[in-house]
């Protein structure tokens, strides 16, 4: 997984601007950061990662007036508030029952290309999967660095460690999540053979 740092997105006139209460400018913030927010708060297991993201967006865009830095610094800010809410939103969930789920009856059910979906998600899924089963500080890092799309620096400063940690963690992870990726891909290809029987 690449890390794209070649980016065109935030940079110091649309931080001003959207300080200044610039309406387009404030969108163009909302835009940039919220996919890769969505993508930070799916990757940690939250049931409503929209909501995780607009929470933030919201408490990162209320806070421009106050806010002086970087677009790094910016983006650093958006994925500390993200990070609090998803370690908030795990011990609420850890503290209560978990909710049944609710049947949608099937007249007002959305007609779904299953075929369509499946081929899409099983991938993502599977590595989503397999990133939830590294320890939470493996996870951490490679979601800020491939989801989120944050630099080394920006890392570090989100997980409040130094570099060089966040660097060993990523290599670890990065390990960790191609022996798990390989191990699924095996007792998946294991469970999909069998035997002619005559």
């Amino acid at each position: 997984m690449p890390v794209n740092h070649s980016r065109t997105d935030l940079d110091d006139a649309v931080i001003e601007q959207a300080r200044a209460g610039d309406q387009t400018a404030m969108r163009q913030v909302y835009d940039l950061l919220g996919p890769r927010l969505v993508g930070y708060a799916r990757g940690q297991g939250i049931e409503d990662p929209d909501v995780v993201a607009n929470e933030t967006l919201f408490r990162v865009l209320s806070g421009l007036d106050r806010f002086t830095g970087t677009p790094a610094a910016l983006r650093s800010w958006a994925f500390t508030i993200a990070h609090n809410l998803i370690v908030d939103e795990h011990r609420r969930r850890a503290r209560r029952p978990p909710m049944s789920d609710v049947e949608v009856p099937a007249s007002m059910a959305a007609p779904v290309d299953v075929e369509l979906v499946v081929s899409v998600r099983v991938d993502v899924d599977r590595t989503l999967a397999a990133i939830g089963e590294l320890a939470p500080a493996q996870r951490d890092v490679l979601l800020l660095r491939h989801v989120a799309d944050l630099t080394l620096a920006e890392t570090a400063e989100v997980l409040g460690k130094r570099a060089n940690a966040v660097k060993q963690l990523q290599h670890r992870a990065t390990k960790a999540l191609a022996k798990q990726l390989a191990d699924t891909a095996v007792t998946r290809n294991d469970a999909a053979t069998f035997t002619r029987v005559s």
